[in-house]
């Protein structure tokens, strides 16, 4: 995930991400785990129907998508409630 900035005249600030994704490596398929600070909040993973299934690591089933980036998108707005 893109860490959004602003640059305002010389200044240039950085908001830090409500979650960063990372990619788990070494698994058969894609997975990304995605971090609120140090804990894990959510996975998104290939599912077999070739769609990204959104998890929570509570276990709970978010979504599924055509795209990684709607899975990123839909669970940060649930998290900005």
């Amino acid at each position: 995930m893109a860490v959004v900035s602003e640059k305002r005249g010389s200044t240039t600030t950085s908001r830090t991400p409500l979650v960063r994704w990372t990619v788990v490596p070494h698994t058969p398929a894609l997975v990304l785990v995605g971090y609120c600070g140090e804990e894990p909040a959510a996975i998104i993973e290939r599912d077999a129907g070739q769609r990204y299934r959104l998890v929570s690591c509570r276990g709970a089933e978010l979504g599924s998508f055509d795209t990684i980036s709607e899975a990123q998108s839909s669970f940060e707005r649930e998290l900005r409630g």
